[in-house]
């Protein structure tokens, strides 16, 4: 369970205060695999650490060009 070390390490830094930038910088010094910063922003702002830390988090469709609009 790396990945949930790593998730509570990110949520643990930023409740003392650290910045986005401070935790990559933080991870990136340490030894081993370091999450990209994409994963990084995922989990700095989520509220809470999630059961499964595969599943894609909600977000709500734009309704972009190319979407057909139901009327």
């Amino acid at each position: 369970m790396p990945e949930l070390m790593i998730v509570q390490g990110i949520r643990d830094l930023k409740q003392a205060g650290y910045s986005l930038s401070e935790v990559i910088d933080h991870l990136a010094a340490r030894p081993g695999k370091t999450p990209c910063r994409a994963t990084v922003r995922k989990y700095y702002e989520m509220g809470g650490v999630p059961e499964d830390l595969h599943t894609r988090t909600a977000c709500a469709s734009t309704g972009g060009p190319g979407r057909a609009s139901s009327l």
